[in-house]
């Protein structure tokens, strides 16, 4: 599951607007249980980017930051669900986006070596 595409995004969506970021039905407890699954998944890339050698120090870096705000929004979700249409419900992705930017120009960069 891509945590922007299907989770994060359609959340943001679903609390402002009650839909998912197409403007379609969003079951948010099944969002969230997905959510969930991809989060377990997440554990084996923590352990196989924390075990690359030194020459991918940069990567590392910037995923470390990246897992770590995937984690405090999955938290945030966990603890407080939003409810459709909740304008006051404060779901900032931001440093996701920035993180995630990052981690892919960096990823794009290796390939280029």
């Amino acid at each position: 599951m891509n945590v922007w595409n299907e989770g994060f995004v359609n959340i943001g969506s679903y609390k402002s607007r009650g839909t998912s970021s197409t403007g379609k039905e969003l079951d948010i407890d099944f969002t969230i249980d997905r959510l969930g699954k991809a989060m377990e998944k997440k554990a084996e890339y923590d352990a196989c980017i924390k075990g690359l050698d030194a020459k991918y120090d940069n990567v590392k870096q910037v995923w470390s930051k990246l897992s770590s705000e995937i984690d405090n929004l999955y938290k945030q979700l966990k603890e407080n669900k939003p409810q459709a249409n909740d304008k006051s419900y404060k779901f900032n992705t931001g440093l996701f986006e920035q993180y995630s930017k990052a981690f892919a120009d960096d990823i794009d960069a290796l390939k280029k070596k």
